[in-house]
């Protein structure tokens, strides 16, 4: 089908210059092979975008629809004048007076002196279809980004899974498996690099990697470039979606590593802290980021602002035992031994055998909650 119409355009291209030669003003014409033209741009850059995807539903909706302007054009300019449909719904009494017309204006065409075959190049024309082409190709190839990156990100997750089979029977197996998932998440951060997914994942892949190798070496300098690649990735994810928390806790946890290995990074420590407190204010209503911020804190010896992360936390998670747990420690650790006496309390009516509420108060955890004395569990980073 494809064919044929690309045949009927050059042979509508045809005609037309032929019209544009047997007439005095060939102006009126020039509009009708802009328009082949570009149409015809469009044909060819669909069947070249065809053969990069054929499943992409929009574009061929599009470019179907071009291809059927190119055809009615190609029908209404492209016949003889006696066969046009401008003269064929002419019905009645006339009718025959118009075939008439049209044959005897065809054989004058044909007594005509023909010009040279030879003409100079419209070159406007052309560039404008060129034009059109290349838009067409751009545009087709940005549409099927999406789709071509989504097929690529199925088969990095399968090929994971390949090496985390072999990983125990087969290492270089299992490595070759992991290489050739990472250079598959980088085609599919090249065909849509707007899809934070793939690149949060090949952020997380290099800080595994990373992470391994220093944990061998904590002096390689390789693993050390790796981790920093990593931090970048990361960080890029996070400007394509700033307030994903999924994206902000993986953030923080390849903060810690840089903390961990890169002493010379001085920046890491307090961009974690913006990153956990941006989690905490994107989503209050999970306690495992406010557990977080407040073992943040602990590690950095700021236990007043542990504990003002962790009253606001059971605000909206009044039940969760890690937090209540958590800021009965604080509260002990501070001094404050009536807050964390309360606080002890209600861990043991949410979790009657709590074993850290039943040390604190110094009671038999699923006999009584009376205290009978109180210790202060040490202070733990989370």
């Amino acid at each position: 089908i494809l064919f044929f119409a690309l045949l009927r355009f050059i042979g509508a291209f045809r005609r037309i210059r032929r019209r544009e030669r047997e007439a005095d003003d060939p102006a009126p014409h020039r509009e009708e092979r802009l328009l082949l033209a570009g149409l015809g741009g469009a044909l060819v850059a669909y069947v070249g975008q065809a053969s990069f995807n054929v499943q992409q539903i929009g574009l061929s909706a599009t470019f179907w629809l071009l291809l059927g302007v190119l055809c009615a054009l190609t029908i209404g300019v492209g016949v003889p004048l006696t066969l046009s449909p401008a003269r064929l719904v002419r019905v009645g009494d006339g009718a025959r007076d118009v075939v008439e017309e049209g044959e005897q204006s065809d054989s004058a065409r044909a007594q005509t002196t023909r010009p040279p075959l030879r003409e100079p190049v419209d070159t406007g024309v052309w560039l404008a279809g060129g034009f059109v082409a290349l838009f067409v190709v751009v545009f087709g190839w940005l549409a099927t980004g999406p789709y071509r990156a989504d097929h690529t990100y199925r088969d990095v997750l399968v090929d994971r899974n390949r090496a985390g089979a072999a990983q125990q029977q087969n290492a270089a197996a299992a490595q070759t498996f992991a290489d050739r998932a990472d250079r598959e998440l980088r085609s599919a951060i090249a065909a849509n690099p707007w899809e934070g997914d793939y690149v949060e994942a090949y952020a997380r892949s290099l800080n595994d990697a990373a992470s391994r190798a220093l944990g061998s070496d904590p002096t390689s300098q390789d693993a050390l470039a790796m981790l920093r690649k990593a931090r970048k990735q990361s960080e890029r994810a996070l400007r394509l979606q700033p307030d994903n928390t999924y994206y902000l806790e993986s953030h923080a946890a390849l903060l810690e590593t840089v903390q961990r290995y890169d002493k010379a990074d001085t920046t890491a420590k307090a961009q974690e802290r913006r990153v956990l407190e941006r989690a905490v204010r994107v989503n209050p209503w999970q306690p495992r980021f406010a557990h977080d911020l407040a073992g943040y804190f602990a590690n950095s010896s700021e236990i007043p602002a542990g504990i003002r992360v962790l009253e606001r936390a059971i605000v909206f998670s009044p039940r969760d035992t890690s937090l209540l747990e958590q800021l009965g420690t604080f509260y002990d650790h501070q001094g404050e031994t009536a807050k964390a006496r309360v606080i002890w309390r209600r861990l043991l009516r949410v979790d009657p055998k709590n074993a850290a509420a039943a040390r604190a108060l110094g009671t038999n955890p699923t006999t009584s909650t009376s205290p009978t004395a109180s210790t202060s569990p040490s202070v733990s980073g989370g």
